[in-house]
């Protein structure tokens, strides 16, 4: 015997209280922060394997290295319940350990850079920048950096074996 609208209507209902129930209940939550807790962790392990590849691919000779970057910006914020039921967590670069205020003050238009993005992407600096240093503009690390992969490749490697359910969203803003 079919069921009436009324009766369909009162079901949907109750199976949707069911499912949010479930999905608000203190088991759920624990479970799901649990699992992106471990995710943001393996994928902040990703990064710093990235970010020390990237240190260990050459030996600075201009400069002696503070390792603030290396050791200091790597973050990742508590796991929280959005409305619409689904968790989030943050793995981010920290603004103020990850930005390089650049070439010394008296070099005019010298913005701080964003040193996950520099690495990255790599820079060209002007050669008369450089020139002040007494060296060439082609100087690898000073003058000219091609970019060393540290985001897309932790995140393709972190997708390989990413938990079913965890989604991945990179922004640079």
């Amino acid at each position: 015997m079919p069921l009436s609208p009324s009766t369909k209507s009162k079901i949907a209902a109750a199976t949707q209280r069911a499912y949010q129930n479930f999905l608000f209940s203190d088991e759920a939550i624990n479970n799901a922060r649990q699992i992106l807790d471990t995710e943001a962790d393996r994928m902040l392990s990703l990064l710093q394997g990235r970010i020390d590849a990237y240190y260990n691919s050459y030996s600075p000779i201009l400069y002696q290295r503070t390792d603030n970057f290396r050791n200091n910006t790597l973050r990742k914020s508590p796991v929280t319940v959005l409305p619409d039921g689904s968790y989030s967590v943050s793995v981010y670069f920290d603004s103020e350990a990850s930005t390089y205020d650049g070439l010394p003050d008296y070099v005019e238009n010298n913005p701080p850079g964003f040193v996950p993005l520099l690495i990255d992407s790599g820079w060209t600096v002007d050669p008369v920048h450089t020139s002040m240093y007494g060296t060439p503009n082609k100087n690898e690390h000073f003058g000219h950096f091609a970019g060393f992969d540290i985001i897309d490749h932790a995140v393709n490697e972190y997708l390989m074996t990413k938990h079913e359910q965890v989604t991945i969203d990179v922004s640079w803003g």
